[in-house]
């Protein structure tokens, strides 16, 4: 592998696991309620470095930034207007929460704080991934594109996070604001296979296992967006509470969203068990075999998280991990179905064995 393959192999790897990173962090800042943490973008409270204490900010500073909120607010509900979305307009401007304002928490702040942090790394990393992707886009056609993609969706995840903060009202924009993160996730995971396609020399019998990789990938998917809208809707039960119903009682009236999610759950566990059954039944190449016990283990981490999540009234712990370990799972299956995707049969081959490049050094 020459100098400049290592070196964008070396940099998209870094970043996709940067990535994820950013995925718990985002889960942390939801979690936590920590969106308001900063009121005002892209400064902290006016600040570069955030405030520590509420003694470093003026005495009116809750009045100055509602305002700033409610003017910002009020351009994205004309924005939404303009582009055929009337509705989204009307609901911003007459939810008398949005312009609430949110007493100064240093923790809060300093989560939302490294969570924008960690978003401009982000963005510099895909940057330089585009930048190393260059020199070697006629020997792998279409890295270039996909790693522009991802760049392009950085900055639409921006856009999006501030609506979610900034409103907290659209629904529609954290699904999508998950979703993108997921295409990052396949911009990445396509340029790091593509460079590594020629050492993939498999046997034919993988083919047999793109149907199974499709459903769970669809499948995880589908769990994504049940699972978005369950959180919000948990928010709406956090802060609106009904004495005398418990906290657990008022999830289960959440069906179908709540019971859906949790049947294909097990759908998904099965569909994996299968998946397993297969590739070893193959024999298939040791990328295959691993990538495939991998997503076998997340799944039970998944679970695991979502047992806890369910059974002790949603911890903000749980939550970041139970999210994160979602993504992960559908990267594993898009890094699954792209490098059986890559494969070239190879008639003559005895052992199933076939070295992954690993090395990014």
């Amino acid at each position: 592998m020459e100098v400049t393959e290592r070196r964008f192999l070396r940099f998209a790897t870094f970043t996709l696991i940067a990535l994820y990173a950013l995925i718990f962090i985002g889960g942390l800042v939801r979690a936590t309620g920590s969106g308001m943490g900063c009121p005002d973008w892209p400064k902290c409270f006016g600040k570069l470095v955030p405030p520590t204490s509420v003694e470093e900010l003026p005495e009116n500073y809750l009045e100055v930034y509602v305002a700033k909120r409610k003017a910002k607010n009020e351009r994205i509900a004309n924005f939404m207007a303009a582009v055929g979305f009337p509705e989204v307009h009307d609901q911003i401007v007459a939810e008398a929460a949005v312009y609430q304002g949110e007493a100064f928490n240093a923790l809060k702040t300093w989560i939302e704080y490294i969570n924008r942090l960690a978003g401009a790394l982000i963005g510099l990393f895909i940057l330089l991934t585009v930048f190393f992707s260059f020199p070697i886009r006629k020997k792998y056609p279409g890295i270039l594109a996909a790693s522009i993609l991802g760049l392009v969706l950085t900055l639409v995840q921006a856009f999006l996070g501030s609506i979610v903060v900034s409103t907290n009202l659209i629904p529609a924009t954290i699904t999508m604001h998950m979703l993108f993160s997921l295409l990052m996730v396949g911009a990445l995971l396509f340029g790091i296979v593509k460079v590594q396609a020629e050492s993939l020399s498999t046997f034919t019998s993988h083919q047999k296992l793109l149907p199974l990789i499709w459903i769970n990938l669809i499948l995880g998917l589908v769990q994504i967006v049940l699972g978005t809208q369950i959180r919000e809707e948990v928010d709406v039960l956090k802060i609106n509470p009904v004495e005398g119903i418990g906290f657990v009682e008022r999830l289960n009236a959440m069906a179908p969203y709540l019971e859906l999610h949790r049947l294909l759950a097990f759908g998904l566990v099965i569909s994996t068990i299968l998946l397993i059954i297969r590739a070893n039944k193959d024999m298939c190449a040791s990328i295959v075999n691993f990538a495939v016990k991998v997503c076998g283990a997340i799944i039970a981490l998944s679970m695991l998280t979502g047992i806890i999540l369910y059974s002790y009234d949603i911890p903000a712990f749980a939550q970041p991990l139970h999210l994160t370990f979602g993504t992960i799972l559908c990267g594993a299956h898009l890094l699954l179905l792209m490098v059986v995707w890559h494969s070239k049969p190879n008639a003559k081959q005895i052992t199933p064995e076939v070295s992954f490049n690993t090395n990014v050094s």
